[in-house]
């Protein structure tokens, strides 16, 4: 990025007829820089440098993009209102039929730039492509309504939600979901979708590119029942892409956000990065971190995902805070949640296993650190987290004679966990070290030790972890099973396990330690590897 963007390029108004100037700089970096630069990507691409980070080779959602105007338009420079005006405008198109159910108006032309397909299969008189439109919009209606319970979309007035069907391919965008009252945090909103799903920019073409995006965007509509602020933008994207999948688990479209092949920074190319990320730039993080959506779903039901917007909706209206979220969240906010979740991370791909994700084998590998020791090997690195964020060192422990020491330095500002995954031919094992140094004696037990440190914390960049891994240590440091963490698995720490067998994650006593696996289950699998340990001690 150029050390300031100067926009002052004449361009068109999208949707309008006369010319505005795009206006004056605003320092890079900055929260109004990175907002306006993301809406430019959609609305104003030429006007991004060509190297800009802002630019999209790929159609995303639009509606970050839309609120995040939206919700500084106070601060914009006059000429900055001039060229967005017409995100305050409705379209105007020249036909319009209701859904069978009459929950939508869809909006649609046969001429123009915006132009339908015209073929009439069934000659109802109206194109086929608009009844696809209006069958889909029921089906997610009947999904998200009807199914999961959540609240219906605010009326505009007429008991009818608008949907109007556009040429988006042009602004690289599968759709937009535009809120009317913002800033109120409820609020009616309106949608703009593809006028055909067929363009190159898209990954889900056609009816598929349609049915996840009316999946995604009624799912905006519908939490702007619950809390439209932009200040949750991440977890409102983070949803809706998870609604994709839900609504439609063929298409699998949140594939493209999980690792990236391009510059962009996707979700599992990055994941020292905070989960709430922001979306003020470019970045395709918070559709790939709709995978911890999943996880949740899982691990302890959609329901709750409604819970965290039932949650948001009783807040203070006055400020978004991450804490919101955080009280939400199942065992009581991330820093319970977060291990498991950056354990099932792991487990992806040629390092799948059955029992966590149910796409695992066709979700990419995450970024870690290899790290292959010889006899008496010794590696040193370092690594910077973000809050909500982990980073991962992998060690081939095969071939190691003796055991393997992990040791680490971790800043002192962060709040902290520590896991380490134990990966064998036959099953995963999650150990959790009570402090920064881990001896894991006679190593090539295993295939492969993952050392996982976690930021659970709600604030905070950067932080820094240091860490040494090498052979040696004959002591265990610490024990699978050793659930009082007095040194030894023994009977009491089998009483323990043995109160919480059967039950689930959603229970009030249920133990997460217990979950010797990590599967999300407290069960045989579980017994058998708390067996494999009992009378082992430090």
């Amino acid at each position: 990025m150029i050390g300031r963007l100067v926009l002052l390029a004449m361009v068109l108004v999208p949707g309008g007829s006369a010319n505005a100037q795009v206006p004056p700089s605003f320092a890079p970096g900055s929260e109004l820089h990175d907002v306006y630069c993301r809406a430019c990507a959609h609305f104003y691409p030429e006007v991004l440098p060509a190297d800009s980070e802002f630019r999209l080779d790929r159609a995303v959602c639009g509606t970050s993009a839309v609120m995040g105007i939206l919700a500084n338009w106070d601060r914009l420079p006059h000429a900055g209102k001039e060229a967005f005006a017409f995100l305050q405008q409705r379209p105007v198109l020249r036909e319009s039929i209701l859904s069978s159910e009459g929950h939508f108006k869809i909006h649609y032309n046969t001429t123009g730039i915006d132009r339908v397909d015209p073929t009439d299969a069934d000659e109802n008189g109206v194109p086929d492509y608009v009844d696809e439109a209006a069958r889909a919009f029921e089906e997610v209606w009947d999904l998200q309504i009807g199914q999961m319970g959540y609240n219906p979309p605010p009326s505009d007035g007429d008991g009818v939600y608008d949907i109007y069907i556009k040429n988006l391919a042009r602004t690289s965008a599968y759709g937009y979901t535009y809120p009317i009252a913002y800033p109120e945090t409820i609020t009616p909103s309106y949608m703009e979708i593809d006028n055909n799903f067929t363009d190159p920019i898209y990954r889900a073409r056609g009816l598929d590119g349609l049915r996840v995006t009316a999946a995604h965007e009624f799912f905006h509509a519908v939490q702007f029942a619950y809390y439209a602020d932009y200040g949750a933008a991440w977890w409102q994207e983070l949803t809706a892409t998870w609604m994709e999948d839900v609504a439609y688990p063929d298409v699998d479209d949140f594939y493209q956000y999980m690792s990236c092949l391009s510059g962009y920074s996707c979700f599992y190319d990055t994941p020292e990065e905070s989960l709430d990320a922001d979306l003020q730039d470019s970045r395709l993080h918070s559709f790939g971190a709709a995978i911890f959506a999943h996880h949740v779903e899982q691990i302890y039901g959609a329901d709750a995902i409604k819970n965290v917007w039932a949650h948001l909706k009783r807040r203070d209206p006055s400020t978004y805070r991450l804490s919101l979220i955080d009280e939400a969240m199942p065992l009581g906010g991330f820093a319970r949640v977060m291990p498991r979740f950056a354990a099932w991370n792991y487990l992806t791909g040629t390092h799948a296993r059955d029992g966590y994700y149910t796409e695992a084998r066709d979700l990419p590998a995450i970024k870690r650190a290899d790290i292959f020791l010889g006899t008496g090997g010794s590696f040193s690195g370092s690594e910077t987290v973000d809050h909500l964020g982990a980073t991962y060192i992998s060690v081939v422990t095969s071939t190691i004679a003796g055991g393997l020491r992990g040791t680490f330095t971790l800043d002192a500002d962060g709040q902290w966990t520590l896991l380490a995954l134990l990966i064998a031919q036959s099953h995963v094992e999650l150990l959790w070290p009570r402090g920064t140094v881990v001896v894991i004696p006679d190593a090539k037990r295993f295939d492969e030790v993952v050392f996982i440190a976690m930021e659970t914390s709600l604030a905070g960049k950067g932080r820094r972890v240091d860490y040494t891994v090498s052979t040696g240590g004959s002591t265990a440091t610490d024990l699978v099973g050793d659930l009082d963490g007095n040194g030894r698995v023994a009977y009491a720490d089998f009483v323990r396990f043995a109160d919480g067998y059967g039950r689930l994650p959603t229970h009030a006593a249920y133990d997460l330690r217990s979950d010797f696996n990590g599967d999300g289950f407290i069960d045989f699998l579980d017994f058998l590897i708390f067996a494999s340990h009992f009378g082992e001690s430090r």
